[in-house]
């Protein structure tokens, strides 16, 4: 067992459906996308290898309106990478599923 790096990129095509929410002038919103992840681990002294694989991601979110431009927002994504493989050090190595929570909040400006 050793430490190491995992890097993704992923490319993703989603749907998303906007909501009322009855609370404020919040509009929430979620969806689902499908898309292709590469992965890349790194274990300290072992090496490296890469893969990629089906994904696929959960969102929900809400938008509060500050001005007719400017707006905050949370999210929450669930990014899911289906079976990867890793020759790392003589051996394979198999994740069976790989799953990314993710928060994210900030302010949106439309133009």
């Amino acid at each position: 067992r050793g430490t190491g790096d995992t890097e993704v990129f992923a490319v993703m095509v989603n749907a998303l459906k906007e909501v009322d929410l009855p609370f404020a002038c919040m509009t929430g919103y979620a969806g689902v996308g499908i898309g292709y992840a590469w992965t890349d681990v790194t274990i300290d002294g072992a090496g490296s290898d890469s893969d990629g694989a089906l994904a696929y991601q959960l969102i929900v979110g809400g938008d509060l309106p500050v001005t007719d431009c400017v707006a905050l927002f949370a999210q929450y994504k669930l990014l899911g990478i289906a079976e990867t493989d890793y020759g790392i050090g003589g051996s394979t190595q198999t994740i069976d599923d790989y799953f990314i929570h993710s928060v994210n909040a900030g302010i949106r400006f439309s133009f």
